[in-house]
């Protein structure tokens, strides 16, 4: 502006692009609403007597005016209308854009939702002898009035009544939107909700004669009466009853809306939950002789019943079955929802109060003489029964009012019916650790002759006694009951079978340190000569923690060959046996046992020991195996291993040999030296290969090794590969290791291969039938 004013050149203030957009126009805009530049094109233009084009509109039908409206920015709307003023320009304030939005529509949009925009225009109006269409509609039908009613502006309300009164225009207060809202519908929705807004409404009709539609619905089936009910607003409701009963309309208490529900059901629904409502519903019904459909359900098959014991309100139970009775109707109590459950089952499942609600529909079915089906199963498979001894009701007062109304009407309950993932009433009982309802199933079983089907397994495997070894029961007291009613009816219990993990009650009782179930199952398998199997890598980390006692049982059991043990690798539990035999030991000493006692102890604690070794030394050789590189297409004839313990390491003398060993028929010695600088060289000689023509050789890779007696990864290992012969009959390996240097880091820590100045000298031998290094074939011995 500077520029052109300094070079006389008078700018285009009015020019349109391509999408009519113009100065003034993109001042205004949302993306920019800046009053500044407003009012400097404003001053430009007073300067340059340029009459801007304030009323003119883009592609899009917008003028600045909407633009300053939709942009919620006061100022600028002010500029403008002073701008017009000054001008004589009068602002088209009742222009529509393409979408049929036109000022006062805008202003009160929940977007902008502003009264002093709204004011502005009804003065703007006033002064300029407009008439605002208050009464127009934009593409969605929707007005002015409705704009204001869901942005809850009691305000913008107020002034859209007052400007309509005032220049005697009827506003249209029952029209609808294209969503089928409309004002005082809109006033009672949720985001509105406001009893002040539908007073207004309900004066502004009283006072022009209008008769408010109260009994119409939107799109989604609700009325202004179930909107209230559904936000829990009595002051509503009533307003809206006062209104009806004043102008002599029936309100339509039965009508459903899309999802099926009507007014008392939403008033026993959740979110509501509210007697009071109940209550004045009932009045009202009673009060026009209407018969409320109580036994109505919605879309998903939920009753007022239902929801009123899911929502634990026993005042609406009771006010329903008294409503019943008052009317002389029968209530579908054996209906079902889409689930499947009948009302018995939504008390006992659904319920705080579950064992209440179960009496009064006991009470309810035996004084209309009502057969209760509760052997009915829901489309789970879960029977009444078995939902009464679930883990989420666990409740054996429902479990005895059911026994009580099955025996009173005749009725055989089914208790060895399994729900779809194959539980019984039976297991239900011991998942939820109750053995008050475990107790009364049996007894209900005996009672009436029923065998219960105590080695059924469910889907995954579970059958009843596994579920009672289970980390969240652990009662042994199940297993005692199970057993005895085993041999009471003449069965026998699997106690060795297993899930479809490979879990059993043996392992899950171990595993949760039992002493008194692992006993029980051990005495049980001992009477009815069972042996019973056990894979320590099922325990899992529990193996840590076993008591001592569980020890002595799995010792007793596998010296008595009753028990079969799978040791995992590098065992723990082995190890925990081995221990074990050690204080057993000193405990024998100490209590002076009979020889014979202690000699079966040493005996067995010799057998584990040996076992322990076994394990160990057998990890060791394929330590030294894999020090071996692999040969292609050269037979290996025999590979073995040998070990000699040295004593008295610190007195040791050189060229200190080891007793003759034999590997493939051959014989060997090892041979150690001990030089003055502390070097260990050792030595492996074959007895045989002095014997041998000179074209004969025995041909072997060698792994010498010292390890720590005790401590297996304490070890230095190297191989070497040699043709022994008969002029080169034994193999050195100068350098093995410095006396000073015999501190090993390992996967244990760090620990001296030299203990109580002992250690063991190793050799692993592997024989080819060839050489290993040559092409061509040679015999060997």
């Amino acid at each position: 502006m500077n520029y052109a004013n300094e070079h006389n050149i008078t700018l285009d203030i009015n020019g349109k692009n391509e999408d009519e957009w113009f100065p003034i126009f993109s001042a205004t805009h949302i993306d920019v609403n800046n009053s500044k530049i407003v009012k400097l094109l404003m001053d430009y233009a007073d300067d340059n007597n340029i009459i801007l084009n304030i009323n003119k509109k883009n592609k899009k039908g917008r003028s600045p005016l909407m633009n300053s409206i939709c942009s919620n920015n006061v100022e600028t709307i002010k500029l403008i209308m002073n701008y017009a003023n000054k001008h004589n320009i009068t602002l088209d304030i009742n222009a529509r854009d393409e979408d049929e939005w036109f000022p006062i529509f805008s202003a009160t949009h929940i977007n902008i939702n502003n009264s002093e925009i709204v004011k502005l225009l009804m003065d703007y109006a006033d002064d300029s002898n407009i008439i605002l269409k208050i009464n127009e509609m934009n593409n969605k039908e929707r007005l002015p009035l409705m704009n204001s009613i869901s942005s809850n502006n009691v305000e913008t309300i107020k002034l859209i009544m007052n400007y309509a009164n005032k220049h005697n225009i009827t506003l249209d207060i029952n029209a609808k939107d294209e969503n089928g809202w409309f004002p005082i519908l809109s006033a009672s929705q949720k985001k509105v909700n406001n009893s002040e807004i539908v007073k207004l409404l309900i004066d502004y009709a009283d006072d022009h004669n209008i008769i408010l539609n109260i009994n119409e619905k939107n799109n989604n089936g609700f009325s202004v009466l179930m909107d209230s009910i559904c936000n829990n607003n009595i002051k509503i409701i009533k307003l809206i009853i006062d209104y009806a009963n004043k102008h002599n309309i029936t309100l339509d208490i039965n009508a459903k809306n899309n999802d099926g529900f009507f007014p008392i059901l939403l008033a026993s629904q959740t979110k509501v939950n509210n007697s009071e409502i109940v209550k004045l519903l009932i009045n009202y019904a009673d009060d026009h002789n209407i018969i409320l459909n109580i036994n109505e359900k919605r879309n998903d098959g939920y009753s007022v019943l239902m929801d009123s014991i899911c929502n634990n309100n026993i005042n609406i139970f009771k006010l329903i079955i008294d409503y019943a009775d008052k009317q002389n109707i029968i209530l579908n109590i054996n209906d079902k929802n889409e689930r499947g459950n009948s009302l018995i089952f939504v008390a006992i499942v659904e319920s705080v109060n579950n064992s209440e609600y179960v009496k009064l529909i006991i009470d309810y079915a035996n004084k209309q003489n009502i057969i209760l089906n509760i052997n009915d199963k829901n489309k789970k498979g879960y029977s009444n029964i078995f939902a009464a001894t679930a883990n989420n009701v666990n409740n054996s007062e429902v479990v005895k009012l059911l026994m009580n109304y099955a025996d009173d009407h005749n009725i055989i309950l089914n208790i060895n019916e399994k729900c779809n993932v194959g539980w019984s009433p039976l297991i239900g009982t011991i998942s939820s650790n109750n053995i008050e309802s475990f107790k009364l199933i049996m007894d209900y079983a005996n009672k009436h002759n029923i065998i219960l089907d105590i080695n059924e397994k469910d889907e995954n495997g579970w059958f009843p006694i596994l579920h009672a070894s289970e980390k969240k029961v652990n009662n042994s007291e199940f297993v005692k009951l199970l057993m005895d009613y085993a041999d009471d009816h003449n069965i026998k219990l699997k106690i060795n079978e297993k899930n479809r993990n490979g879990d059993s009650s043996l392992i899950w009782f171990i595993s949760n340190n039992n002493v008194e179930a692992v006993k029980l199952l051990f005495d049980y398998a001992n009477k009815y000569n069972i042996i019973m199997d056990l894979k320590e890598n099922q325990i899992g980390n529990s193996i840590n923690y076993i008591n001592n006692e569980i020890i002595e049982l799995i010792i007793q059991n596998k010296s008595c060959r009753k028990l079969n043990i799978e040791f995992s690798k590098n065992s723990i539990l082995l190890k925990k046996l081995g221990c074990y035999y050690e204080k057993s030991n000193k405990m024998a000493d100490n209590k002076r046992k009979t020889k014979k006692e202690f000699l079966k102890l040493k005996k067995e604690k010799n057998k584990l020991e040996n076992e322990l070794y076994e394990m160990k030394i057998s990890q060791f050789k394929e330590k030294l195996r894999n020090l071996i590189k692999n040969v292609e297409n050269n037979e290996i004839i025999e590979e073995d291993y040998y070990e000699w313990k040295i004593e008295n390491f610190s007195n040791i003398q050189n060229h200190k040999s080891s007793p003759e060993f034999e590997i493939l028929n051959h014989k060997w010695k090892i041979e150690i030296n001990v030089c003055k600088e502390g070097i260990i060289n050792l030595k492996l000689k074959s007895m045989d290969a002095l014997y041998l023509s000179t074209n004969k050789f025995i041909y072997a890779n060698c792994v010498f090794a010292i390890r720590n007696n005790n401590d297996f990864s304490c070890y230095k290992a190297s191989c070497s590969y040699h043709k022994f012969g008969k002029n080169e009959p034994e193999i050195v390996l100068n350098d093995f290791i410095n006396n000073k240097n015999l501190k090993i880091k390992h996967e244990n820590g760090i620990t001296s291969l030299l203990e109580n100045d002992s250690f063991i000298n190793g050799i692993y031998i592997r024989i080819y039938r060839n050489d290993i290094n040559a092409n061509k074939n040679n015999n060997i011995l």
